[in-house]
């Protein structure tokens, strides 16, 4: 095999994806967003942006 064929080849490690489902973070969101938003925007406290809302909802639905 050419030289210049075996450096364009792949390398043996292939793409593994990361699981954040697995993580204590992903679980800590997943259990604890709702509660966390319910009690952010009561008793006359701003609400977290919008943007921050959005944020931690596509993070639950990505995985």
């Amino acid at each position: 095999m050419d030289a210049a064929v075996k450096r364009a080849t792949p390398s043996s490690r292939c793409y593994q994806r990361r699981r954040p489902e697995k993580t204590l973070w992903y679980r800590t969101v997943q259990t604890h967003f709702e509660t966390w938003l319910a009690l952010s925007t009561g008793q006359g406290d701003e609400p977290p942006p919008a943007h921050v809302e959005q944020a931690f909802r596509r993070y639950e639905v990505l995985t």
